[in-house]
């Protein structure tokens, strides 16, 4: 009889433990850091420096609505500098806009040539009949900081 009631006291105390570890806390926690983006090259300090931060190709470069991020920076001795905090990590690309009018778009004139200065992560440069891709733009953030730095064209 002791022997069978150290069995069961044995295998209840296996599910109890079992049980235990299935009820922690699950973490879901996601990984974020500071996205700092240097730019220079700016011809004046009209205007201000539209920055937008794409999570994915849908959108870029121009569509504000599609954006991860983004802020319009005033420009100071030709360069701007912007971080965005709590960005969670993953593939990312940047465009950028000397949008010196302020109407937060990027103007376009004849056959659609951008009339206003512009860049892109990586310093991309722009396709034969278009912006850069988001493949040839983005790059990977994965760290607590990360600063990236783009040259307007």
């Amino acid at each position: 009889m002791e022997m069978k009631r150290f069995f069961v006291i044995v295998v209840c105390l296996i599910f109890a433990g079992a049980a235990g570890r299935a009820e922690l806390p699950v973490s879901d926690k996601t990984e974020k850091g500071a996205l700092e983006v240097e730019i220079t090259g700016f011809k004046s300090e009209a205007g201000k420096a539209g920055i937008l931060v794409f999570r994915g190709a849908e959108g870029f470069p121009e569509e504000i609505s599609k954006a991860y991020t983004g802020a319009g920076i005033a420009i100071e001795d030709g360069k701007v500098s912007a971080v965005f905090y709590d960005v969670e990590y993953g593939v990312y690309a940047v465009s950028v806009v000397h949008d010196v009018n302020e109407n937060n778009r990027l103007d376009k004139g004849l056959f659609g040539i951008p009339v206003e200065d512009y860049g892109f992560s990586n310093n991309a440069k722009p396709g034969l009949f278009g912006p850069p891709s988001f493949e040839s733009a983005s790059f990977k953030f994965d760290a607590e900081h990360k600063t990236i730095r783009i040259k307007i064209r």
